[in-house]
């Protein structure tokens, strides 16, 4: 939150949301958290460049990253549960091993802000998108990460993004309207899925990438065969 916290909240069984702590350290607003595959530890970003790490058994921290010179705008686990991602608007992404605090490889190639960075489930890969308009697809497992796959055709800002579990197909989403499909490693354009009249604000995709849904300010989800490049669905009975 802008207030310079975050809140660890639990759901009963109804579905009642019961606040268990608030996590108060950062200087500025935070912007991103995340919670460790074992639901063990929590991980906070925020705009005074640091990454926080709080047990989820007593909301105490337990650490400080700092390793980024502006905002961290994302964190994100591996799948394991030992590596975090992080992403900045020093134009860096970064994974950390989380039992040292040490800073495993930095992930460069955008020439503005990274705004979200994930770990692609079941590979060696990191996909980021960035405000430069372009999306990328590091590999980790090569030397310093430095093979990767550059996605150039958005004419604005990327902010949405989601790939399938073996990382062939992506799917983004712009500040304008427009959500593109991409094919890797060619990080070649397949298509464009152009239903929204508003900016795109999530993007996700079934783990074979057969299927995308996307959401937009335009008030509604859109359920995309991404083959066809065509809606199945469209939920649109809903506002804020």
């Amino acid at each position: 939150s802008d207030d310079k916290t975050a809140r660890v909240y639990q759901l009963d069984e109804s579905m009642t949301a019961k606040r268990l702590f608030v996590l108060n350290g950062h200087k500025h607003a935070v912007n991103t958290a995340a919670i460790s595959p074992a639901g063990d530890v929590i991980a906070t970003g925020a705009d005074d460049n640091l990454v926080k790490l709080w047990s989820v058994g007593n909301g105490q921290e337990q650490g400080s990253i700092d390793g980024h010179k502006f905002g961290v705008n994302t964190v994100a686990f591996d799948d394991g549960g030992e590596k975090l991602l992080t992403a900045s608007a020093d134009m860096l992404a970064k994974v950390w091993d989380i039992s040292t605090g040490k800073e495993v490889v930095q992930l460069r190639g955008h020439s503005d802000g990274v705004s979200s960075a994930v770990f692609v489930k079941g590979t060696s890969m990191v996909a980021t998108s960035s405000n430069d308009q372009t999306c990328r697809l590091f590999d980790l497992s090569s030397e310093g990460a430095e093979d990767h796959v550059e996605y150039v055709g958005h004419e604005q800002q990327v902010v949405a993004f989601a790939a399938s579990l073996d990382g062939g197909v992506l799917v983004t989403g712009d500040e304008s309207k427009d959500v593109l499909v991409w094919t890797s490693p060619t990080g070649e354009v397949e298509g464009k899925l152009d239903e929204h009249d508003g900016e795109i604000v999530f993007a996700s995709l079934s783990t074979d990438g057969s299927v995308a849904a996307t959401c937009g300010l335009d008030e509604s989800v859109i359920v995309w065969d991404t083959a066809k490049r065509s809606p199945i669905h469209t939920i649109s009975s809903f506002s804020d």
